[in-house]
């Protein structure tokens, strides 16, 4: 598998998806439109967006459609976090306490580093601390 065209999602650009009133909306729009990799996010990734959108009252449907349409066209793939991932993003966690990374965002890194998976589609700097390249436009 070729990595280059692998993408991974974070929490906050599904986000910006979803929410028309979101500033980065369009930007969302646009970079799930025209990009050609292929989409990968996890878990944890679900669920906090999941909580993020009860938490702001944004129906639970638009995210669940649009997310099944993007596994149903095998566009996105969703890794599962398992405890050995979660021991290893815990590590990091405690390595850079100074950043004030989530639990979420260290189990990203390290589902990107175990995938080889360098791009991320992504509003978060902390990504950038970490060597990933951060894509948020088209």
């Amino acid at each position: 598998m070729n990595h280059d065209n692998i993408i991974f999602v974070d929490t906050g650009f599904f986000y910006s998806f979803l929410d028309e009133d979101d500033k980065n909306h369009n930007v969302s729009i646009n970079c799930f439109s025209n990009r050609k990799e292929l989409f990968v996010t996890s878990n944890y990734i679900i669920d906090e967006l999941i909580t993020l959108l009860r938490a702001r009252k944004i129906q639970i449907n638009l995210f669940s459609n649009f997310i099944d349409s993007l596994i149903e066209e095998k566009i996105m793939t969703v890794y599962r976090i398992t405890h050995e991932l979660e021991l290893k993003s815990w590590k990091i966690m405690k390595k850079y306490k100074e950043h004030n990374f989530s639990f979420t965002d260290c189990t990203s890194f390290v589902v990107m580093k175990m995938k080889k998976i360098n791009k991320v589609l992504t509003f978060d700097e902390h990504f950038k601390i970490m060597r990933f390249e951060i894509i948020n436009e088209y």
